[in-house]
């Protein structure tokens, strides 16, 4: 039940990881200021008119006083020798003043009152309107007709015309409808940015979607004939083919920001099903019938091991494991634990050619080292230590506390074979994960470069990320064995270790007297399995005198104090 436990809580964290980044997908990509253009519809005639009509919604009551679009081509009213756009007409909202500021900074207002407001307000290229009492909540409908007067390029076969409907600093458009018309000289259409939906039709062209804040629309036209009051220049090159490869080439950076955030996106939305699934196809372990209790310990593995593998395999080696090693090596005669008292531990060592493995090795070659007349004293090193420091002896003070560290835990080669030997990780999946996530991350840093306007994916993409990289760590939740797999039988054995810590869990609960007989050889594992001071304060009720594992567990502050980490 332990293992489904695990699963569910992981399952669940990675649903609320998936709420977070699917409402903060929403927030960033949807979120206004108070207000948005709801529909955006424009019509582009051959002849070069333009009308468009915006419909605002404003949910900020009393916040805004002008709502505009702006040009950043020279808007001019009237005619010039330069390209330019030409308003024509403005509707605006009852009760609200039509105003253009042309690119000569001179402002025509129909209400002439608030025309040195809209002066002082209103930006260069500017045409809106200006409501003196700031606009309630709701929704407002501007109408504008321009007439283009534009740049075209022209090849000897083809007119090549850009035209940007949305520039770089602009609202949202939570939809957007544009028509271009034709009289049968439209020849092509390239649209950005691209994802927008482009139907032909008998009289021209249909686009449809929507844009973020601030992520420029420009239509990119070929036209066979142009009927526009255009200002020409002649092209070296193929329009035609120039045309689409720049459609190419200006299109991927934004494919590519949109599917590098995808990937986390719905990486993360997504990782609940995939937790489900990778248990039960690659997690879920094989059924053994093992009693509810085991008397007597299934194996006479290491103690060190016994907590790393068996018991806190998902909290990594802690202090029970040190204590247990320590106790064993005790009862095998390798060392002496002497005294336990407060601030302090003394050891000496007695047989140590006994020590079978490099951790153990380890701990008699630090007792040795820093032993005094063959008694290794806590308190005294750690009184060396503070001396050291006090006395600028910086190396002397960091051996001493690097050698502890030898003491506290296994070496990694160790800690890392025995994972290897009983468990079948899902490390690997973590490291994918990571590299994906940094190449990711490199991508979109490299695109928001290249296209100011696809900053926006690279912060959601890195958020989305890290959410997704928290929630490959759930794969450790409980464990490597958790989604990962155990090897062998050795599943088997981790319940049996279960079974045994339940039996003696009990016995100590319940002043089993009838086990006594077994605490002292069981006391190693019982520390190990994190059941030490319960097993030993019942062994002192039922009058034995047990090795003074509580007085061990009151230094353990002075072992961490004297260590580097």
């Amino acid at each position: 039940m332990g293992e489904i436990r695990d699963v569910a809580v992981a399952i669940a964290i990675s649903c609320v990881l998936a709420a977070v980044v699917y409402g903060f997908d929403s927030f960033v990509f949807q979120w206004d200021s108070g207000v948005a253009v709801e529909n955006y519809t424009a019509t582009l005639y051959p002849n070069g008119t333009l009308v468009e009509e915006y419909t605002y919604r404003i949910t900020a009551d009393g916040r805004y006083s002008m709502l505009y679009r702006t040009w950043d081509s020279p808007l001019v009213r009237g005619r010039t020798n330069e390209p330019h756009v030409e308003p024509v007409n403005i509707t605006v909202p009852e009760g609200c003043v039509a105003y253009v500021k042309d690119t000569y900074g001179l402002v025509w207002a129909s209400n002439s009152t608030f025309r040195s407001i809209i002066e002082r307000k209103a930006e260069v290229n500017e045409v809106g309107c200006y409501n003196p009492s700031r606009f309630p909540a709701g929704t407002y409908v501007v109408r504008y007709i321009f007439r283009l007067h534009p740049s075209m390029r022209y090849d000897g076969e083809r007119y090549l015309l850009n035209l940007y409907l949305a520039g770089r600093h602009h609202l949202i458009y939570r939809s957007v409808h544009v028509r271009v018309l034709s009289n049968g000289s439209l020849e092509s259409l390239y649209v950005y940015p691209p994802d927008m939906v482009v139907r032909k039709g008998a009289d021209g062209y249909t686009l449809e979607g929507s844009l973020g804040g601030d992520m420029p629309m420009r239509l990119t036209l070929l036209y066979s004939n142009s009927t526009m009051d255009a200002y020409t220049s002649s092209a070296d090159g193929d329009l035609a083919s120039g045309a689409r490869w720049d459609a190419w080439v200006s299109g991927l950076p934004y494919w590519v920001a949109v599917c590098s955030y995808s990937v986390p996106k719905y990486g993360t939305i997504f990782f609940p099903a995939f937790l489900v699934v990778l248990y039960l196809i690659y997690g879920r372990e094989k059924r053994y019938d093992v009693p509810d209790e085991l008397p007597t310990p299934p194996s006479r593995e290491k103690p060190w091991l016994v907590h790393y593998i068996f018991h806190r395999r998902s909290e990594g080696f802690q202090i029970d494991g040190f204590y247990a090693t320590l106790l064993d090596m005790h009862e095998r005669g390798i060392i002496e634990i002497a005294d336990v008292g407060e601030d302090t531990m003394k050891i000496r060592v007695v047989e140590p050619w006994k020590a079978d493995d490099d951790y153990e090795r380890n701990i008699v070659m630090v007792l040795q080292k820093w032993a005094n007349d063959g008694l290794f004293d806590l308190g005294e090193v750690r009184l060396k230590i503070k001396r050291a420091k006090e006395a600028n002896d910086t190396a002397l003070a960091m051996e001493i506390m690097k050698d502890i560290d030898l003491m506290l835990r296994p070496p990694s080669h160790l800690l890392r074979r025995a994972s290897e030997t009983y468990i079948k990780g899902t490390e690997w999946m973590v490291q994918i994960g990571f590299v994906l996530f940094m190449s990711l991350m490199v991508v979109l840093m490299l695109t928001a470069c290249v296209e100011n306007s696809l900053g926006i994916y690279a912060i959601a993409g890195l958020l989305a990320g890290m959410v997704f990289l928290f929630q490959l760590g759930l794969l450790f939740l409980g464990g490597e064995s958790v989604f990962g797999r155990w090897k062998g039988n050795h599943y088997r054995e981790k319940l049996q270790w279960d079974a045994f810590r339940r039996y003696l869990k009990r016995c100590a609960e319940n002043d089993d007297l009838s086990v006594n007989v077994f605490y002292q050889g069981f006391l190693p594992y019982a520390v190990a399995l994190g059941l030490g001071r319960e097993v030993v304060e019942r062994m002192r009720r039922a009058g034995l005198n047990p090795p003074p594992v509580r007085d061990m567990y009151a230094v353990t502050t002075v072992w961490y104090s004297a260590s580097y980490r």
